[in-house]
């Protein structure tokens, strides 16, 4: 059980604490609407999935999404220089807007899991990263000139 409480804003709706963030299906149902504050993470916006599930499979897309998003080099994962570079500003992008989507729900068309199972959808993989425990980097402590140590 997750102990993370949010909150939203009376002014903007941001979600502050609540209910924690979820994953929304979206749908063509008459009458449906999107929930207020929810960010729609299809293709071909900056935040849908690059790897097209019909091509590569749903599981596997899903799961090269993760890696992608963790390698910081679309290279070494063994693309070709033009769509590596491509890969790697479009990764860029993502990590730029993960922060805004801390506490926001995230749609997409992926169905959504059986209670206790494994969400396979990219957008959860953004919300698990958009709303990870902050971590506090501390700066490396200073160090003397390794010139000055070796003499």
């Amino acid at each position: 059980m997750c102990a993370v409480l949010w909150l939203r804003c009376s002014s903007c709706g941001t979600k502050l604490v609540g209910d924690a963030p979820r994953r929304i299906q979206l749908r063509r149902t008459p009458g449906w609407r999107l929930p207020p504050d929810t960010v729609v993470c299809t293709r071909p916006r900056a935040l849908g999935n690059p790897f097209s599930a019909q091509h590569f499979g749903h599981a596997q897309a899903v799961a090269m999404h993760e890696i992608w998003l963790r390698e910081p080099n679309a290279a070494a994962l063994g693309y070709a220089p033009p769509l590596a570079d491509k890969l790697d500003a479009l990764r860029a992008e993502v990590l730029r807007r993960l922060p805004a989507l801390r506490g926001r729900d995230l749609a997409c068309w992926c169905r959504l899991p059986a209670p206790g199972a494994r969400d396979l959808c990219h957008a959860a993989t953004l919300l698990q990263l958009a709303n990870a425990p902050l971590r506090y980097d501390l700066p490396a402590p200073l160090r003397h000139d390794m010139e000055l140590n070796d003499a």
